[in-house]
């Protein structure tokens, strides 16, 4: 199984980006600024899709999030892996 680590960073004019500035200038840690994934892809891959975790930061679980569940997994609508 090869794992990957990916930091995503989005147009500095963009909700989310400044959403993530914001929690890293309350919270004091700069690493905030960013998205930081878990990628997994099985022996299998591509005939087996990725699983896809978010790692950091940590956000607060709602029923309407949809796509991350409560221990960070990605997935789309039909409960299958996102990218």
């Amino acid at each position: 199984m090869m794992e990957w680590e990916v930091d995503m960073v989005f147009p500095g004019d963009s909700p989310l980006q400044k959403s993530l500035d914001s929690l890293a200038e309350s919270m004091f840690d700069e690493t905030l600024k960013k998205l930081t994934l878990s990628v997994r892809f099985p022996v299998e891959y591509p005939l087996s899709p990725p699983e896809v975790w978010l790692r950091r930061p940590r956000l607060q679980h709602s029923p309407d999030a949809g796509a991350v569940t409560f221990g960070g997994r990605v997935c789309n609508s039909s409960g299958q892996v996102s990218l």
